[in-house]
């Protein structure tokens, strides 16, 4: 077995709701196989838009927070959706294609959170911290 480090390399990750607002009782039934093919046709629209696809891992996952923010019982039900960056797929510089990437896996993040309601996310590409709201 070989393994190699590859320069240039990032990865990012966000947590996603798929119920709109606060106060809820979990009733969206969205499920994994249906998310999965959300991120996939909004992926393919992020690439049409930039030329890169942002392949990703998602898990169901939820959120816990304040009863007093309304949080539901059992804790807001959400996704976890993770991506790497790696350069060695493109033929692009990697600065330039690891900019670009950045750019797309943010573009997916922008648009899974308007296709599920979300007023907010925050996600983490390499060592930033990101805040979407609307």
């Amino acid at each position: 077995m070989q393994i190699t480090k590859i320069n240039g390399a990032i990865s990012a990750s966000a947590n996603i709701g798929v119920n709109a607002g606060y106060g809820h009782s979990n009733e969206v039934g969205i499920n994994l196989d249906d998310l999965c093919e959300l991120n996939k046709k909004l992926a393919a629209q992020v690439m049409a838009e930039t030329g890169v696809y942002v392949s990703s891992v998602i898990g169901e996952t939820r959120c816990c927070y304040s009863d007093d923010w309304g949080c539901p019982k059992g804790g807001e039900k959400t996704f976890s959706l993770s991506a790497d960056c790696n350069p060695t797929y493109s033929s692009l510089p990697t600065e330039e294609y690891t900019e670009k990437w950045k750019l797309s896996f943010l573009r997916l993040v922008e648009l899974l959170m308007e296709e599920l309601e979300q007023s907010a996310v925050t996600a983490k590409v390499g060592n930033e911290v990101l805040y979407f709201s609307r």
